[in-house]
């Protein structure tokens, strides 16, 4: 399952969805589609997830961490020149 973002030419890789389907998500839920974008190499920000998903999904990094998952926080740059934080899950 592929999916892109509006405006951000973000693809979902086959590593994230792997990765969401390993943490136990449900298929064909928002929850799965945002989860599968965090494990990229450069992460995910809310916005990124927000235009994927309709909504910024932030309980998919509350139940990760649950399960004992790192969740890296990186500072990037977003289009409009901003500072905002891109978050990645490192299995």
């Amino acid at each position: 399952m592929n999916f892109s973002i509006k405006g951000w030419g973000y693809m979902a890789t086959k590593l994230g969805m792997a990765t969401a389907t390993k943490l136990g998500l449900t298929a064909g839920t928002k929850a799965l589609e945002a989860c599968a974008m965090y494990p990229g190499p450069k992460g995910a920000t809310y916005a990124d997830v927000r235009a994927a998903c309709g909504g910024p999904q932030k309980n998919v990094l509350k139940r990760v961490e649950k399960m004992g998952h790192k969740i890296t926080k990186t500072k990037v740059v977003n289009p409009k020149g901003r500072m905002v934080t891109a978050y990645r899950i490192v299995m």
